[in-house]
């Protein structure tokens, strides 16, 4: 137990629907049976490592999100082909369809906090650093 941060409780249960309502853009990723062992590790993953106590409101969103970016840095290729996040070199910030150019901001791997690198090489994966940070930054500890 870490002083200052809430005892951990048992989270409520966590779904397939969860996941499509916050990520839609993978939901064909995450219906896909054959995806099913992986979409299901990556949930238990998520859940062992946010405190449900901490993230309260916002645990389903933060699960989803862990998700998305254990999916799209798993499967680069599935990322680029819904648009969804990026995985190489940054946070894509543009896209072209036609000659396949894309675009990354490396600022948010390099100029914020050096444990979170692992979370700031997608957009999901930037996105719950943001909500963590909104939280007071600290329901991003993983329990080990």
């Amino acid at each position: 137990m870490i002083i200052g941060l809430p005892d951990q409780v048992k989270p409520p249960r966590y779904t397939l629907k969860t996941f499509c309502k916050y990520i839609p853009k993978l939901k064909e990723w995450a219906c896909n049976p054959d995806n099913k062992l992986m979409f299901r590790e990556f949930v238990d993953k998520c859940k062992a490592q946010f405190n449900y106590s901490y993230w309260l409101e916002d645990w389903g969103f933060a699960v989803s999100l862990g998700v998305a970016h254990y999916a799209c840095i798993t499967d680069p290729s599935l990322a680029q082909s819904v648009g969804a996040d990026s995985v190489a070199g940054g946070v894509m910030t543009s896209r072209t369809v036609g000659g396949i150019s894309y675009s990354y901001d490396t600022s948010l791997t390099m100029e914020h906090n050096p444990g979170y690198e692992f979370w700031y090489r997608t957009g999901y994966g930037t996105a719950l650093v943001q909500l963590s940070r909104a939280r007071g930054w600290f329901g991003m500890l993983i329990s080990t």
